[in-house]
């Protein structure tokens, strides 16, 4: 029996119910969920049954093993509506800080200690603005498996996200200095002149937009109309 009567000093009865449900989850654990005070056996009867109700559907979780690196790979390629400028960026900042730190683990087995600890360290080191980058990588990847059924919840509310300050101030580099930059590209040795050319392609693009890094790398060729001399 799920539903039982208890005693009760406070009701005028003398007695509550209580609804005491054992289960075992999509992972084989033993789990039980226990609550007491419902006044009628109708209220205990409604809450037994919405309960029931989710623990049917958390069994239905994928029971695969499904590392950070799995779930991080089916994110950043079904996301019809993120830019291709943005995702370069996810997968830059995935590929440097996450690939061989949380990536070979287990998703359903990262907690909350865990992950804030991740970026504890990471804080000692690296800027705000990397950390918050690095936060936004993680924080899709864990949603993105809540709501496809990998994980049963996200294993944190909010994360403290620290980091080391960014230095206000940066080096501009003048139309001499650029200059001598593409110089420099002009002349590679013949395995490098592809390679070589994008570079300095990107750097007037960059000099002449103002357009960022991440949007600069994403450009396609159907970006770029020559007639009407845009991008």
């Amino acid at each position: 029996m799920s539903i039982r009567k208890r005693e009760s000093e406070k009701t005028k009865n003398g007695y509550v119910f209580e609804v005491f449900i054992k289960y075992v989850d999509y992972a084989g654990n033993k789990k039980r969920i226990s609550k007491s005070g419902f006044l009628t056996k109708k209220e205990a009867q409604i809450y037994e049954a919405e309960k029931k109700k989710e623990i049917s559907e958390n069994i239905n979780i994928k029971t695969k093993k499904y590392t950070f690196n799995d779930i991080f790979n089916l994110y950043i390629n079904n996301d019809p509506f993120t830019k291709d400028s943005t995702k370069y960026c996810r997968l830059s900042t995935y590929n440097k800080h996450l690939k061989n730190t949380l990536g070979p683990c287990d998703i359903s087995k990262l907690d909350y200690e865990y992950i804030q600890n991740f970026f504890n360290e990471k804080s000692k080191i690296e800027t705000k603005t990397l950390i918050e980058n690095i936060y936004r990588v993680v924080n899709g990847v864990f949603t993105y498996a809540y709501n496809n059924n990998y994980i049963i919840r996200k294993p944190y509310v909010k994360l403290k996200l620290n980091g080391l300050k960014t230095l206000k101030k940066k080096n501009t580099i003048t139309i001499d200095g650029f200059k001598q930059f593409i110089d420099n590209y002009s002349h590679p040795n013949i395995n490098k002149r592809v390679e070589y050319d994008n570079y300095i392609v990107a750097l007037y693009i960059g000099l002449y937009t103002g357009i960022r890094l991440g949007e600069c790398l994403g450009i396609k060729k159907e970006d770029v109309y020559m007639i009407n001399r845009n991008i």
